[in-house]
């Protein structure tokens, strides 16, 4: 693992605790239910999912999504089978996943100049 401060910009350092406090929620375990772990994240959430998966039920995108914390986004790509969302919808893929970033970055923005 590398520091974060060998990291580029603020966004990846923060991105670097996500992973790194996820990897020590899930204590080196390979399978754990996602849904189980949504209540310790406390960062903005994107789930994205197709509805022709047939690998991962669209059901579990729905439950991760449900217990989640706010802020949390849904996005429900009809037909779209696993890992094919861009593939399918790559100009929407593209428009939803800025316009999540960008909001997030603006909310984490007028929070920290509201306190």
């Amino acid at each position: 693992d590398r520091e974060p401060s060998a990291l580029p910009g603020s966004h990846l350092r923060r991105l670097w605790v996500v992973i790194s406090t996820l990897s020590r929620v899930l204590g080196g375990r390979t399978r754990c239910g996602a849904v189980d772990v949504m209540t310790d994240i406390h960062c903005p959430l994107f789930v994205l999912h197709g509805t022709g998966d047939e690998i991962v039920p669209v059901d579990h995108g729905m439950r991760i999504f449900a217990a989640a914390n706010e802020p949390r986004q849904l996005w429900l790509a009809p037909d779209a089978a696993h890992c094919a969302l861009f593939d399918q919808y790559p100009t929407e893929w593209e428009n939803r996943v800025v316009d999540f970033i960008e909001k997030s970055l603006s909310e984490e923005s007028n929070a920290k100049s509201s306190s």
